[in-house]
């Protein structure tokens, strides 16, 4: 309460963290739901924002308000650090949207037919890019044998054969872990563990 009463303000990281929200999920809006326009809807309100924090930053540095400057100067490392803990927690939007079409997943799960194997089934989760950027593909599998995970090499033959032609980029699938820590090819295609059976698969191209 000291920090307040001394002039110290809250609400710029307050704001700060709901932008980032916006900027966060509305990226992957455009992604999973298709909607070719999110881009263009979602920097607006980061534009809007960035105006805003130089203004108010010009406006009590003259007034030698040094207190409010701390207030927004540390907002947006607040607001970041906050939204990569999350992250690192496993807090992300792709595992949010799972949890929502989680239920719909399971019923069309408890359909398939299993002949003496594990199931092993995927669903399209669009794609990002645009003309001068990376594009990506997203591919989200729910593997039982969870061989999904391993290397290339350690994956069984058995499982190999199991792939259907759009199922084949996983023959050149990467762990996450490991990508990160080896340049392409070995980046080009990742497949990282959301929870249980269920995994998500990028396929990136330049």
């Amino acid at each position: 309460m000291a920090l307040l009463r001394c002039g110290y303000s809250l609400s710029y990281t307050f704001w700060t963290c709901l932008v980032l929200l916006y900027e966060w999920f509305g990226n992957e809006l455009s992604r999973m739901f298709d909607f070719w326009f999110v881009p263009f809807i979602v920097i607006l309100p980061f534009i809007v924002w960035v105006v805003v924090i130089i203004t108010l930053l010009i406006r009590n540095a003259l007034n030698r308000n040094w207190r409010r400057v701390a207030s927004i100067i540390v907002a947006p490392i607040i607001a970041v650090f906050f939204w990569w803990g999350l992250g690192k927690l496993g807090v992300t939007p792709d595992l949010v949207y799972l949890e929502i079409k989680k239920p719909a997943y399971m019923r069309e799960i408890s359909r398939f037919k299993v002949d003496g194997d594990n199931r092993l089934l995927s669903w399209d989760w669009g794609s990002t890019g645009f003309a001068v950027t990376a594009d990506c593909d997203y591919t989200l599998f729910y593997d039982e044998s969870d061989q999904i995970i391993l290397l290339p090499s350690a994956r069984s033959a058995d499982w190999n054969k199991r792939l259907d032609k759009n199922q084949r980029l996983l023959l050149k699938a990467y762990p996450k872990w490991y990508a990160d820590q080896h340049p392409a090819p070995h980046g080009n295609i990742t497949v990282e563990h959301l929870e249980g059976h269920f995994y998500l698969v990028k396929y990136w191209t330049w």
